[in-house]
């Protein structure tokens, strides 16, 4: 793993650092203190982790809470991407790091994002790596509820690819969506492609805080996305996009439905 490769490499080439910065490791562990050992004079670890939806189960909270009285000693600072995340930091490993926990958000460079000037109707996008947990499923299923009138009126478009795409694919060929909800692969031209869509979708279950909602955002492209993590410190209901409960298919049926109906009138 990254930690063992990290120490393994400091022996072999006798090299020497004052400070260690981590990102999207586990917390409180022992390569922290094994890190100390070795010479590092200060720690700080950025957490991005998102936590599971409903919680951790038993045995990993109390895992954590173990690994923080044993652990967080060797750890600086803690730095959470949200208020959300740094709520989770003491949450899971104990309330006594409140004094060495901050939050520094998510950035992305604005200014490479082409602005949205047309209103797009109906027009949809979704950014998001394929797997169960970002809830393109749910999508799939509340576009599948619709009226056809109203179906028939929307455009998706899905840019990204991960392990769950050829059980979307599925879903959306069983519902006979393929002229509604069209898979694009990846791209790396999002920072242009978005101006052309009139919302984005991001239906997921877990998110510390999403650099797809900033990217959106940054294209003046308002966001439909659901009440966990940093989400709710980005998006407010009915200003800069819309918000629901993850898996509440009917709730993103009827903002669907909604943002059609209005486009109508």
């Amino acid at each position: 793993n990254m930690e063992a490769f990290f120490l393994e490499k400091l022996d072999q080439e006798h090299l020497k650092y004052d400070v260690l910065v981590t990102h999207f490791l586990s917390l409180c562990t022992s390569f922290f203190k094994k890190a100390k050992a070795v010479g590092i004079q200060q720690t700080i670890v950025v957490d991005h982790n998102p936590r599971p939806w409903g919680g951790f189960p038993l045995s990993k909270i109390v895992k954590n809470k173990i690994k923080g009285i044993f652990y967080s000693k060797y750890i600086d600072q803690f730095v959470g991407v949200s208020e959300y995340t740094r709520k989770h930091i003491l949450k899971d490993y104990g309330l006594f790091l409140d004094r060495k926990t901050i939050v520094i958000y998510n950035g992305i460079d604005s200014s490479v994002f082409i602005k949205r000037r047309n209103e797009n109707k109906n027009k949809f996008v979704v950014c998001s790596h394929l797997r169960h947990s970002k809830g393109i499923q749910d999508l799939i299923k509340a576009v599948s509820i619709l009226e056809e009138t109203v179906k028939s009126q929307i455009q998706i478009d899905v840019y990204g690819e991960g392990p769950y795409e050829s059980e979307l694919l599925k879903m959306t060929q069983f519902d006979d969506l393929q002229e509604i909800i069209r898979f694009k692969g990846g791209s790396s031209q999002l920072n242009k492609l978005l101006s052309n869509y009139r919302y984005l979708l991001q239906p997921t279950y877990m998110e510390c805080f999403s650099l797809s909602i900033l990217e959106s955002l940054a294209a003046n492209v308002p966001v439909i996305t659901t009440t966990v993590g940093g989400n709710l410190e980005i998006i407010e209901n009915e200003k800069n996009g819309f918000m629901f409960e993850p898996k509440d298919t009917l709730a993103l049926a009827a903002i669907l439905k909604h943002i059609v109906l209005e486009n109508i009138k």
